[in-house]
Protein backbone atom coordinates (compact mmCIF):
# COMPACT_ATOMS: atom_id res chain seq x y z
CA UNK A 1 0.00 0.00 0.00
CA UNK A 2 2.77 2.47 0.99
CA UNK A 3 4.57 1.35 -2.30
CA UNK A 4 1.23 3.06 -4.29
CA UNK A 5 0.99 6.20 -2.42
CA UNK A 6 5.20 6.52 -3.32
CA UNK A 7 4.61 5.65 -6.98
CA UNK A 8 1.34 8.32 -7.24
CA UNK A 9 3.48 11.12 -5.11
CA UNK A 10 6.48 10.90 -7.78
CA UNK A 11 3.93 11.41 -10.52
CA UNK A 12 2.72 14.64 -9.07
CA UNK A 13 4.56 17.84 -9.54
CA UNK A 14 6.27 19.43 -6.86
CA UNK A 15 3.56 21.58 -5.84
CA UNK A 16 0.76 19.14 -5.72
CA UNK A 17 3.10 16.77 -4.03
CA UNK A 18 3.74 19.44 -1.20
CA UNK A 19 -0.02 19.52 -0.71
CA UNK A 20 -0.92 16.14 -0.80
CA UNK A 21 1.97 15.82 2.14
CA UNK A 22 0.11 18.27 4.07
CA UNK A 23 -3.50 17.37 3.31
CA UNK A 24 -2.53 13.99 4.66
CA UNK A 25 0.09 15.33 7.65
CA UNK A 26 -3.02 17.12 8.68
CA UNK A 27 -5.52 14.69 9.16
CA UNK A 28 -3.40 12.48 10.79
CA UNK A 29 -2.38 15.31 13.43
CA UNK A 30 -6.14 16.25 13.60
CA UNK A 31 -7.42 13.20 14.03
CA UNK A 32 -5.58 11.44 17.09
CA UNK A 33 -5.95 13.88 19.33
CA UNK A 34 -9.31 15.41 18.13
CA UNK A 35 -11.00 11.65 18.89
CA UNK A 36 -9.16 11.60 22.28
CA UNK A 37 -10.34 14.77 23.60
CA UNK A 38 -14.22 13.99 22.45
CA UNK A 39 -13.40 10.41 24.31
CA UNK A 40 -11.89 12.24 27.19
CA UNK A 41 -15.22 14.95 27.26
CA UNK A 42 -17.32 12.16 27.31
CA UNK A 43 -16.01 10.05 29.97
CA UNK A 44 -15.20 12.95 31.73
CA UNK A 45 -18.78 14.74 31.71
CA UNK A 46 -20.72 10.96 32.58
CA UNK A 47 -17.91 9.89 35.38
CA UNK A 48 -19.34 11.07 38.57
CA UNK A 49 -22.85 10.27 37.35
CA UNK A 50 -25.29 7.32 38.84
CA UNK A 51 -28.34 7.12 37.47
CA UNK A 52 -31.12 7.80 39.49
CA UNK A 53 -34.21 5.51 38.97
CA UNK A 54 -37.53 6.61 40.96
CA UNK A 55 -38.48 4.37 43.43
CA UNK A 56 -42.40 3.80 44.63
CA UNK A 57 -43.88 3.72 47.64
CA UNK A 58 -46.75 1.07 47.84
CA UNK A 59 -49.26 0.10 49.45
CA UNK A 60 -51.92 -2.92 49.35
CA UNK A 61 -54.50 -4.52 51.89
CA UNK A 62 -55.28 -8.17 52.48
CA UNK A 63 -58.84 -9.26 53.28
CA UNK A 64 -58.28 -11.67 55.43
CA UNK A 65 -60.60 -15.28 55.88
CA UNK A 66 -64.48 -14.52 55.43
CA UNK A 67 -65.27 -12.12 57.43
CA UNK A 68 -64.72 -8.10 57.65
CA UNK A 69 -61.23 -8.60 58.52
CA UNK A 70 -57.91 -7.04 56.71
CA UNK A 71 -54.51 -5.58 57.07
CA UNK A 72 -52.17 -3.65 55.33
CA UNK A 73 -48.87 -3.93 53.79
CA UNK A 74 -46.28 -1.12 52.48
CA UNK A 75 -43.18 -1.08 50.44
CA UNK A 76 -40.49 0.51 48.79
CA UNK A 77 -39.92 -0.71 45.15
CA UNK A 78 -38.21 -0.22 41.88
CA UNK A 79 -42.00 -0.32 39.57
CA UNK A 80 -45.32 -0.84 40.62
CA UNK A 81 -45.19 -4.25 39.09
CA UNK A 82 -43.18 -5.20 41.75
CA UNK A 83 -44.91 -3.82 44.04
CA UNK A 84 -48.11 -5.49 43.06
CA UNK A 85 -46.29 -8.95 42.94
CA UNK A 86 -44.57 -8.31 46.02
CA UNK A 87 -46.85 -6.73 48.23
CA UNK A 88 -49.11 -9.95 47.06
CA UNK A 89 -47.09 -12.37 48.47
CA UNK A 90 -46.58 -10.59 51.83
CA UNK A 91 -49.43 -12.29 53.82
CA UNK A 92 -50.12 -10.18 56.70
CA UNK A 93 -53.39 -11.71 58.08
CA UNK A 94 -51.53 -14.26 59.96
CA UNK A 95 -50.46 -11.15 62.37
CA UNK A 96 -53.80 -10.35 63.00
CA UNK A 97 -56.05 -11.33 66.23
CA UNK A 98 -57.87 -14.18 64.56
CA UNK A 99 -54.96 -15.50 62.64
CA UNK A 100 -55.53 -17.20 58.94
CA UNK A 101 -54.62 -16.32 55.29
CA UNK A 102 -55.60 -14.04 52.89
CA UNK A 103 -58.00 -14.35 50.52
CA UNK A 104 -57.57 -11.83 48.96
CA UNK A 105 -55.47 -8.57 47.97
CA UNK A 106 -56.03 -4.87 46.45
CA UNK A 107 -53.59 -2.63 45.99
CA UNK A 108 -54.19 0.56 47.57
CA UNK A 109 -51.62 2.99 45.86
CA UNK A 110 -48.44 3.19 44.13
CA UNK A 111 -46.79 6.69 43.73
CA UNK A 112 -43.36 7.58 42.54
CA UNK A 113 -40.91 9.47 45.66
CA UNK A 114 -39.69 12.61 44.86
CA UNK A 115 -36.01 13.15 44.70
CA UNK A 116 -34.17 14.97 46.72
CA UNK A 117 -31.02 16.61 45.20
Amino acid sequence: MLQGVGKTMRRLDGVSQMLALVVVAASVLAWAPGAARAAEGVAGRDAGRVAQLPRYSASGTHQCGSGNRSCIVTGQFNDCNEAMSSLRTRDCCATTRNGGSSTGFALNYCIPESFRR
